[in-house]
């Protein structure tokens, strides 16, 4: 008959019941081990200055003492040759989790050359090395997908902080994301203010990056796109308006207080918080940017989805980029406008604009502010 061989776990076992104040006969019959095996683990341990009635000791502190004690017999029944070769990773990833996601983690050691190993060999070590670290994932019920093309979801999500190493002046940091609801594939710009102009640029740089424009466009109730969030009553802002008309697209708020009318953006937020934003430090807004494209392609674009089991991209490149509108032939000229009160009549009447404004007869009066080419400006030069 062949020895047994003893796991690292299975010599915890054995010490954690005689240190609990089991006899060896107990503990042998217990765990069907050989009394003269229970023995020597108990000598060797007896020898440490360890004894029944002691304080109980936790499985770290047991697996430490074996991994010392008995290093032939260290290697746990769980281990592989992928986590020897993530182990000496351990402290690293351990420091890592503190502040970004286990996907966001593999992912950043793994472009580093430094994690030769798949997502899923990764998740194995986790539970293995931290085994009350993890939550269950809550039960969702998927939505059916609409078709290549037909829709994108928007929404503007807090970053954080970041210190302008030009200005010495801490900004607030927001990021427009833009996803398509079929492939996944998404488009990431960051800023440092919500008013007109950054959201209206934002879709700009977001049609040129796809190379076209979706048809349908469901966005947050936020006062640069919506000024009445009333399911029978949408008041677009007038800007945001002229460009949904010029790209030929329609615009589609959410009801107020329901995220879950665009359940695929609202998951992507903490997503891009993790994985592009955390720990990372930048020197300007203008590299902020140009690093977001690049991550919504390499890393955005090429992770398996959740959902589709897919790569974004690569569902968009094959299948929801020749489904969306082409981009018009004329670029959309900027047009900010604003809010005045009623002007009485014995007032002197403004100075026309360049080109017409359209009349109102509310009690609001719109204003045709300064108009600008998406090439003469960008969100970032608030920075």
């Amino acid at each position: 008959m062949a020895r047994r061989s003893f796991t690292m776990r299975d010599i915890v076992e054995v010490l954690s019941h005689w240190h609990a104040g089991r006899s060896v006969r107990q503990i042998a019959k217990s765990l069907r081990v050989g009394r003269h095996t229970v023995d020597k683990f108990i000598t060797v341990a007896e020898a440490a200055g360890y004894h029944p009635g002691q304080p109980p000791l936790s499985a770290d502190q047991w697996h430490a003492f074996v991994r010392t004690h008995f290093p032939e017999h260290a290697r746990d029944g769980h281990e592989t040759p992928a986590f020897e070769r993530i182990a000496p990773l351990h402290n690293q990833i351990g420091e890592a989790l503190q502040t970004n996601r286990p996907s966001t983690v593999w992912q950043r050691l793994h472009d580093a050359h430094l994690l030769p190993v798949s997502l899923p060999t990764f998740y194995r070590y986790l539970n293995y090395a931290w085994p009350d670290g993890y939550r269950p994932r809550a039960i969702t019920v998927r939505r059916d997908d609409p078709p290549p093309g037909e829709e994108a979801q928007i929404d503007f999500g807090y970053l954080g902080t970041w210190l302008d190493p030009q200005t010495q002046r801490r900004l607030r940091l927001w990021a427009f994301i833009l996803i398509l609801a079929h492939s996944r594939h998404l488009f990431l710009r960051v800023v440092s203010r919500l008013d007109q102009q950054a959201w209206l640029e934002c879709h700009i740089a977001a049609f040129t990056f796809l190379g076209g424009v979706p048809r349908h466009l469901v966005i947050d109730n936020l006062t640069p796109g919506v000024l009445k969030p009333d399911l029978y009553d949408l008041a677009i802002n007038r800007g945001y308006e002229q460009l949904a008309n010029h790209d030929g697209t329609l615009v589609d708020p959410c009801r107020a207080g329901h995220p879950k009318d665009k359940p695929r953006v609202e998951r992507m937020v903490p997503y891009v918080r993790d994985s592009f934003w955390a720990g990372r430090t930048f020197l300007s807004l203008e590299k902020i940017n140009a690093a977001a494209e690049i991550w919504s392609r390499q890393v955005a674009g090429q992770r398996i989805h959740g959902t589709t089991r897919r790569h974004p991209l690569e569902v968009f490149e094959h299948i929801e980029a020749p489904t969306l509108l082409p981009l018009p032939a004329a670029p959309f000229e900027l047009v900010t406008w604003t809010g005045l009160p009623s002007i009485p009549t014995a007032m002197p009447r403004l100075p026309a604009p360049s080109t017409p404004c359209p009349t109102s007869t509310e009690a609001t009066v719109w204003r045709c502010g300064s108009r600008r080419t998406p090439s003469s400006s960008s969100s970032t030069k608030s920075a």
